[in-house]
C-alpha cells in the first residue's frame, strides 16, 4: 500500500473498514490461530488508496475522500457520468459495502462503460485512460478479481480480448477489445454462480468461443445438475432477456 503513503496518508485514513482476505476462501485455508486483519487487508483498499492518490494529485486534503462531496468522489462521478452516458443527477446514489458512494444504473449503461474501455483511439475527456485501463486490468487480472474468481476466468479465458469484472450481488461485466462491445449480465437471486452461468450462455450465443475459451469454460457450459450423491438430478437452463446498446 505505498500509494497511501505517497498520498501523504497512513493506513490510519484509510474509510475501507476491515475482512477476513477473500484469500483464505478461495484457497480453503484458515487463519491462523489469533490473526488480526487491518484496513490495508481489505478488498476494496485499493479502491481507497488510489482516490486518496487522486486527493492529494488535486492538491485537495486526504481526509473525507469517501465522502460524495469531496473533490476526489466529484470527479470519480464525472467520470462515471461520461464513460455510461448518463447524467449525474440520473445516477441514483448509495453507500457501498466498503463505505464509498456508488450509482445505480441501467444495465446498458453499465455495458457501454465497459465498452467504452476498448476503442484504440483515444477518449475525448480523459485520453489514453482507458488505454491504460484496459492494459492493466488484462494484463494483470489476479490483481483485479484476487484468486478463484469468475471474472479472472473470464479475463484469462480471452486472452488479451476479454476484459471481466465481477460486481455485487448478481451482476457480471465482459468486454471484447476486438469487437468493441461490451455485455452486462444482472441475475435477480444474486448469486455470482448464476450470472457467470449466463454470461457464459451469452459468449455461447454470440459465438465468442474459440476452443481455448470453450476449454475454460467448460464448467459452466455443462448443464447437468448433480446432488451431494453424484446423482443427475437436473439440468441448468439459462432464461436471458437481451436489451440493445441502440
Amino acid at each position: 500500500m505505498a500509494v497511501v503513503f505517497q498520498a501523504g496518508a497512513t493506513e490510519a485514513d484509510l474509510r475501507c473498514g476491515t475482512q477476513t482476505p477473500a484469500y483464505y476462501a478461495a484457497t480453503g485455508q484458515r487463519p491462523e490461530p489469533g490473526a488480526t486483519f487491518h484496513a490495508c487487508h481489505h478488498g476494496c483498499s485499493g479502491n481507497h488508496a488510489g482516490l486518496m492518490l487522486l486527493a492529494h494529485a488535486m492538491g485537495h486534503p486526504v481526509r473525507g475522500y469517501e465522502q460524495a462531496q469531496h473533490p476526489a468522489q466529484q470527479a470519480a462521478l464525472a467520470s462515471v457520468a461520461h464513460f455510461t452516458n448518463q447524467t449525474p443527477a440520473r445516477l441514483i446514489a448509495a453507500i457501498d459495502g466498503c463505505n464509498l458512494p456508488t450509482y445505480a444504473m441501467p444495465l446498458t449503461a453499465l455495458a457501454r462503460a465497459y465498452a467504452q474501455l476498448t476503442p484504440d483511439q483515444p477518449d475525448a475527456t480523459y485520453g489514453q485512460a482507458p488505454a491504460w485501463v484496459w492494459q492493466g486490468m488484462t494484463q494483470h487480472p489476479a490483481l483485479v478479481s484476487g484468486l478463484a474468481r469468475h471474472d479472472l476466468v473470464l479475463t484469462r479465458a480471452g486472452q488479451g480480448d476479454w476484459l471481466a469484472k465481477e460486481g455485487a450481488d448478481g451482476l457480471q461485466m465482459l468486454a471484447s477489445r476486438q469487437r468493441q462491445l461490451a455485455i452486462a449480465v444482472k441475475v435477480a437471486d444474486g448469486q455470482a454462480t448464476h450470472a457467470m452461468r449466463v454470461m457464459v450462455a451469452v459468449l455461447d450465443q454470440l459465438d465468442w468461443l474459440n476452443d481455448h475459451a470453450r476449454h475454460q469454460l467448460r464448467p459452466w457450459l455443462q448443464s447437468e445438475v448433480r446432488n451431494s450423491s453424484a446423482r443427475a438430478v437436473g439440468q441448468w437452463q439459462p432464461v436471458l432477456s437481451w436489451f440493445g446498446l441502440g
